[in-house]
């Protein structure tokens, strides 16, 4: 994504803004954003969660 579009939601963390789609959202309210970097794999790990500090 190079920048946000009218039907985007963003929030900002500990500096660090995320821009996500409203559909996206209805169906994942909460997600977590984790960097691994092990033997296995490296990168940015999404998965659904219940805990989403941009959203309160």
């Amino acid at each position: 994504m190079d920048e946000q579009k009218e039907n985007d939601d963003s929030c900002e963390n500990e500096g660090i803004k995320f821009i996500a789609d409203n559909e996206m959202l209805k169906n994942y309210p909460a997600f977590n954003i984790d960097y691994v970097n092990n033997w296995l794999k490296k990168g940015f790990h999404i998965v659904a969660g219940n805990n989403n500090s941009c959203r309160g």
